[in-house]
């Protein structure tokens, strides 16, 4: 018998979508799990998950593969029987537009699924809002990354070898399949295409439930790389769309996202953290706090110096050894003698979400790309410096457009905003990489800038975000290098790619190195005794090490904080390198020491003066909260808890954890909510100038 689609009459593409359906739905589901597998076995630990652990995520993963396939074999069969009725006679009985269709899909979902595997290699996480990164950032500096530094060919080869057996399998089984289904009658045909729908609308709602299957079904274990394989590429990056669509919405109440962190009111919220408020009227001024009289800054104000180094590593930082692997360089010096934390956190996992955490204090992201770009937060944390007479200094190493970081900022009570352009018009010499100038005139800048404001008689706060230490790890030519052992960092608890560590090494030397030099140049300075100086990373540098879940989850965020504090500025001020925290204290510390009777969000505690034992924590990715007591992870919905083995460096599951760690994650949670409504009631104030605006806020 000849095949169904060389039936004259027979051919129509309705026909031939519906035989390729099976087919389609059954070999996807086998290529996804595949891959599922492939990802467990290459980023689980060995002796990660049980097997049941192993098997609920293969199990759940089909479950939303065969969503999204039913979505898109719907998606075909509505074109199908629509291009059937309606489309040209010529396109009838033709095998090209089905097959045409079913390698597009296959080719996306394979793509999609190739993608987010190097994406989890760098970040440790599936798809999330950052990808879009790829059309936000520079896409040309981006392509050129991964072509540098990604087997682009080889993967593109592995993928067009696996769409080109899948898409001929499936024209196989459809041509098996259609030569039956030519032979059924008419009300067969009717019956079992009614069945394949109804079939393809039950695996696309994805549960027979009261609800279908939604991402919250994903989390199938305490381990991160478990659950991060649940998802497919494609599944994830719709994920990472809707958050992103849904992260920068136009505000509509104050209230209307605390649901989401548990509480029915921003009063119960307060209350829980203890504030001592009985209307929301009382809720703001609450929550904004002020430093106490500090005769000191009151006297002789310092300069304040904040920088904000491109994945500055904790995790790396373990590896300095002065004499066989010195990757600190002149920084050294400054790190040993001054004040050092390690169990320190970002607020966000990469640079735009962190900028917005740290400088406008907001748990949402991104914030300043869409309708709110111009908006003066009250929150900003250079406000509290601004009022109190200093001048405000925002400088970037890379380009002033890069999410519009300068026309952004120049809003939030920076006094001028400096980026690449400035510095190469400054030093027509300044070289670069492919994410603007390298640290040392960065650096050289900031110094510049503190020289003239201290001649001017002024008091500068500056804030300044490094580039070099990113992909794709350049020095400049006339850098010195110091000797590394390559494999004395191989040896160490964390395992690095080798064919990374040279260049991502290098890139920490010298960062590390210009961060001492400028270190430096404050010490000799007549101002160096009036000058406070903090750091810390935006971001960990994620791609060096294979980070096992949970056991090496703080070594996965940790970023360290530096304080440089000069002793006029230091009375009252305590310091236990235990001590945790996380980007949210910085700036609190930096008022605390710099400032006298300053107003500020209180979000966050100083690292260098006492506070409340359940303030003592670090909370990173608005998710992950690390404290002496253990671990939790996620902070707002399911919590799993971990215990810190007896070194203190790793972490595994505490199905009882203390009552301590507990009481923190409800205050993190609370001072979460709190800080979304303390936004959300910020956007809605008119801004000043507008229609409706009675006084700046």
């Amino acid at each position: 018998m000849r095949s169904a689609s060389t039936l004259p009459g027979s051919a129509r593409p309705a026909i031939s979508f519906v035989g390729l359906v099976p087919p389609f739905v059954a070999l996807g589901c086998l290529a996804l799990g595949v891959t599922r597998g492939l990802f467990l076995k290459i980023y689980l630990p060995a002796g990660g998950a049980d097997v049941r652990t192993v098997l609920a995520a293969l199990v759940t993963g089909a479950r939303f593969d065969l969503k999204a396939l039913a979505l898109a074999s719907l998606t075909l069969l509505a074109l199908a029987i629509a291009g059937s009725a309606w489309g040209p006679r010529r396109w009838r009985g033709d095998r090209r537009l089905p097959a045409f269709a079913l390698g597009f899909v296959f080719g996306t979902l394979l793509l999609a699924q190739i993608c987010q595997h190097f994406y989890y290699g760098y970040f440790r996480t599936a798809f999330t809002p950052m990808v879009f990164g790829f059309v936000e950032d520079d896409t040309v500096a981006v392509l050129d990354l991964i072509w540098k530094g990604y087997p682009v060919l080889p993967v593109l080869a592995l993928w067009g070898a696996a769409l080109s057996g899948l898409t001929w399998l499936s024209l196989r089984l459809h041509d098996r399949l259609q030569a039956h289904w030519a032979g059924l009658a008419q009300p067969w045909r009717r019956l079992l295409l009614g069945l394949l729908v109804l079939a393809l609308l039950l695996l696309a709602r994805g549960s027979l439930g009261t609800f279908p299957l939604r991402r919250s079904d994903a989390d199938v274990s305490a381990q991160p790389v478990v659950n991060d394989s649940v998802r497919s590429g494609i599944v994830a990056l719709h994920d990472a769309w809707s958050d992103r669509a849904g992260s920068m919405p136009r505000v509509g109440r104050a209230d209307e996202h605390l649901a989401a962190y548990g509480f029915d009111s921003a009063l119960s919220a307060a209350r829980l953290l203890g504030l001592q408020v009985t209307r929301e009227a009382q809720i703001e001024p609450a929550l904004f706090v002020r430093t106490p009289p500090n005769p000191a800054a009151e006297q002789h104000p310092p300069h304040v110096v904040m920088a904000l180094m491109e994945s500055w590593s904790g995790a790396l930082m373990q590896y300095h050894d002065p004499v066989h692997n010195n990757l600190l360089g002149r920084f050294q010096k400054h790190r040993d003698r001054d004040q050092w934390f390690t169990h320190f956190y970002p607020v966000q996992g990469g640079t735009h979400p962190t900028l917005e955490g740290l400088l406008l204090n907001s748990p949402l992201s991104p914030l300043t790309q869409g309708i709110y770009g111009q908006h003066q937060f009250a929150t900003a944390a250079a406000r509290p410096f601004k009022e109190a007479g200093y001048r405000t200094v925002f400088v970037y190493g890379g380009a002033n457009n890069w999410r519009s970081v300068g026309p952004v900022f120049a809003r939030q009570y920076f006094d001028e905003t400096y980026s690449q352009s400035h510095i190469q018009k400054r030093y027509p010499d300044a070289q670069g990489n492919l994410w603007g100038v390298y640290d040392e005139y960065l650096m050289r800048f900031v110094g510049d800038l503190l020289d003239e404001a201290d001649r001017n008689g002024q008091k500068l706060f500056v804030f300044f975000l490094t580039t070099t230490h990113h992909p794709p790890h350049a020095v400049p030519p006339g850098f010195n290098a110091l000797p590394l052992d390559l494999a004395r960092i191989s040896s160490g608890r964390l395992i690095p790619a080798p064919e990374l560590t040279p260049q991502i090494l290098g890139t920490f030397q010298y960062a590390n190195d210009q961060l001492g030099g400028l270190l430096d140049r404050i010490a000799a300075a007549p101002y160096g005794e009036r000058t406070i100086v903090a750091a810390t990373g935006d971001h960990n540098m994620k791609s060096i090490f294979a980070y096992e879940q949970p056991a090496q989850m703080s070594d996965l965020h940790a970023v360290p904080l530096y304080l440089r504090v000069p002793a006029a500025y230091a009375a009252g001020t305590v310091h236990g390198a235990a001590r945790f925290g996380s980007h949210p204290d910085v700036m609190p510390t930096l008022y605390r020491l710099a400032l006298s009777n300053a107003r500020y969000l209180g979000n966050g505690q100083s690292m260098l003066h006492a506070a409340p034992p359940e303030a003592d924590y670090g909370l990173t990715m608005n998710d992950t909260l690390f404290a002496a007591e253990g671990a939790a992870r996620p902070v707002v919905g399911d919590t799993h808890y971990f215990a810190w083995n007896a070194a203190g460096t790793e972490l595994t599951a505490n199905p009882s954890p203390p009552e301590a760690l507990r009481r923190k994650v409800q205050r993190a949670r609370a001072m979460m909510a709190l800080q979304d409504w303390t936004i959300r009631s910020d956007l809605l104030r008119p801004q000043p100038g507008s229609p409706g605006a009675s006084a700046p806020h």
